[in-house]
């Protein structure tokens, strides 16, 4: 289950957790997805970088529709937030 949830969400419910417990739910994570997480708990309670997301879409002003779009199917999916 927290394979599928966005690494901020996970480092919060870990956060909550803490201790053995929260150990073993990263060890039994795809290793890309916790070391997303892992990141994200390294960094000091009510910081930005604890608050932060890593799941996003960044698009730019310039981009062409064209290009828009092939990014949006193909990233957007995966993303918690789109900007």
């Amino acid at each position: 289950m927290v394979n599928n949830m966005f690494a901020d969400d996970v480092a919060d419910f870990l956060a909550e957790m803490k201790g053995e417990k929260a150990d073993d739910i990263l060890l039994k994570m795809n290793k890309q997805e916790a070391q997303e997480v892992k990141e994200l708990i390294s960094y000091a309670p009510e910081t930005a970088g604890a608050v932060m997301t890593k799941e996003y879409v960044s698009l730019s002003s310039t981009d062409v529709a064209s290009d828009v779009i092939k990014k949006l199917s193909n990233d957007a999916p995966d993303a918690e937030t789109i900007y």
